[in-house]
């Protein structure tokens, strides 16, 4: 095994996966890539007159910020492993699926910070089972958390 994905977005789910995730990598000596994926930004208007509420740019730059933030509050200063922040834009399930087209395993946690609490797997985390093409671990978030 030489590269892991592991999708954050945030939420005590996806840190938890990224733990995970990042034991998994030491035991194999692998590249850990934390991907984030931000949604697209917001947009106003009527069709064929959209404009987006916030420019791609600064939501990149926040996304990158808050992902260092965790890089550094999970791995430390001591990592023993490489890990590879990565920052992109689109729809989540898709970004990361395709971030792990040419990986060995893909990690995302049960459930992120959207929809509907009492679901015991995400639509992000049930889309990467269902549609990526390498081996995708699920860490399930302890009902306590």
């Amino acid at each position: 095994m030489d590269r892991i994905i592991v999708g954050v977005d945030g939420s005590k789910g996806s840190e938890l996966a990224f733990r995970w995730a990042l034991r998994e990598a030491a035991v194999h000596d692998a590249i850990l890539e934390v991907v984030a994926v931000h949604p697209y930004p917001e947009v106003v208007g009527v069709p064929g007159a959209q404009f987006p509420i916030e420019r791609t740019e600064d939501v990149e730059a926040r996304a990158r910020q808050a992902l260092d933030e965790l890089c550094e509050r999970v791995v430390g200063p001591d990592a023993e492993v490489e890990v590879v922040p990565i920052v992109l834009i689109g729809n989540v399930a898709d970004r990361l699926r395709a971030a792990a087209a040419h990986a060995d395993l893909l990690v995302v946690g049960a459930r992120g910070v959207g929809g509907f609490r009492g679901l015991l797997l995400g639509s992000v985390s049930q889309q990467c089972v269902q549609h990526a093409t390498c081996p995708t671990v699920v860490v399930p978030t302890p009902p306590d958390a």
